[in-house]
């Protein structure tokens, strides 16, 4: 029975200190220290501190990380913070995987956030039309700066590159090459992370 009582007490007192830890500050220390490197974090910690302080909660433990949590703050953050679904995936995955580190480093005593689903979402694709495209071209305008732009859109839609880290880098002597009467574009594409090694060449239409 001794023995047991010491078990029970060790228990709760353990049990005691995981409800008093702070996610929020277990999750702002990480950024602070660079534990957390995945650059979400910072955005996931702000919308935390909203949801606390919206719900008047003194603080945000671990504890509360329970099977329903994900779902109302999933609710929280679209409905009161306009927060688009795509954005609140990225939001999640980061608090998983800080939620992950904890509970390997046995903070966290239950694995809840493991059963959080980042569910679907419905993202209405635009697309401009040959008509719509040729009418952005034909736009008489006066501003040399609007005119450069424009015309960088207009290289975006024909070559499928990205504007900042593809297009405003173009030089034609560097780039344009010719092959059996053909000109293409020859680059190596930047990705937001990282550079691809090898380099893509792009066919050019006329009006390319």
């Amino acid at each position: 029975n001794d023995v047991q009582n010491i078990i029970n007490d060790n228990f709760l007192k353990d049990k005691s200190k995981t409800n008093k830890l702070s996610f929020i500050d277990y999750l702002k220390k990480g950024i602070e220290d660079g534990d957390i490197k995945r650059f979400e974090a910072p955005y996931a910690l702000k919308a935390l501190e909203k949801y606390r302080d919206a719900k008047k909660l003194k603080d945000i433990p671990f504890t509360m990380f329970d099977t329903l949590f994900n779902e109302k703050f999933r609710k929280f953050c679209i409905l009161e913070l306009g927060i688009a679904s795509s954005t609140y995936v990225i939001y999640i995955s980061a608090i998983k995987q800080a939620l992950r580190t904890a509970y390997n480093d046995g903070l966290c005593k239950t694995a809840h956030f493991l059963e959080y689903k980042n569910k679907g979402f419905i993202k209405q694709k635009f697309a401009l039309s040959p008509e719509q495209l040729q009418a952005i071209e034909d736009v008489k305008l006066s501003n040399e700066k609007l005119i450069y732009v424009r015309d960088c859109f207009v290289l975006e839609c024909h070559t499928s590159l990205r504007m900042l880290s593809d297009i405003f880098r173009l030089e034609y002597d560097k780039h344009v090459v010719k092959r059996e009467d053909r000109y293409f574009l020859q680059i190596t594409q930047q990705k937001t992370r990282r550079k691809v090694n090898k380099s893509t060449f792009i066919p050019l239409s006329e009006k390319a």
